[in-house]
């Protein structure tokens, strides 16, 4: 019961940083994903092994990345995003989203070697997922290594991702223009993260 006690404002925390994160728009506020990390952090003091804090964590600063004033700001907080999905991945290794997560920040960084080792990982612990597939094709786009990508949307759609499809046109416009690459948040052009 001590143990339950000692826990339990970590849960809250999770439950406030949980309903904030329910809503996309803290993606584009920098004030509502701060909150998020204020919520992740004062649970962390209570319960230090809890990956869905760790993750919200995560989730706030890769926020923050993207509304962020500078390239340095930007790169700060894809550091601390890596880091906080790292450390939930320790506590849940088998928790494929951690995996995915921190691969996009990672190439947001443009760790494009991690984010490979990372993908790799995820791929290992579910070969099947089209989220996995999703998020190997963004790695691979990103890289501008377009035929690659287009084998990982084509394997997502033969799984059923409807969302593949769009990427696969997306990649011809992009192969036919040349290549436009990644944003400067890391991501492709138009995508967003899991």
């Amino acid at each position: 019961m001590a143990a339950v006690l000692r826990t339990l404002p970590a849960e809250y925390e999770v439950e406030r940083a949980r309903a904030l994160l329910a809503d996309s728009r803290y993606l584009e506020s920098a004030e509502v994903a701060g909150q998020i990390v204020e919520f992740s952090e004062r649970g962390l003091r209570y319960d230090a092994r809890n990956t869905e804090l760790y993750y919200c964590l995560g989730e706030a600063h890769f926020a923050l990345a993207r509304t962020a004033s500078s390239p340095a700001e930007s790169q700060r907080h894809h550091e601390k995003a890596v880091a906080a999905y790292r450390q939930a991945r320790q506590i849940a290794p088998r928790d494929v989203r951690l995996y995915l997560c921190e691969a996009i920040s990672l190439d947001a960084l443009r760790r494009f070697d991690e984010a490979g080792t990372v993908l790799d990982q995820a791929r290992e612990l579910d070969p099947n997922s089209i989220y996995v597939l999703h998020a190997c094709g963004s790695h691979l786009y990103a890289e501008k290594k377009f035929s690659q990508a287009e084998a990982e949307y084509q394997k997502a759609r033969q799984l059923g991702s409807e969302g593949a499809q769009y990427w696969l046109e997306i990649l011809a416009e992009d192969k036919k223009a040349g290549g436009l690459g990644v944003t400067s948040s890391g991501l492709p052009v138009g995508a967003t993260a899991p």
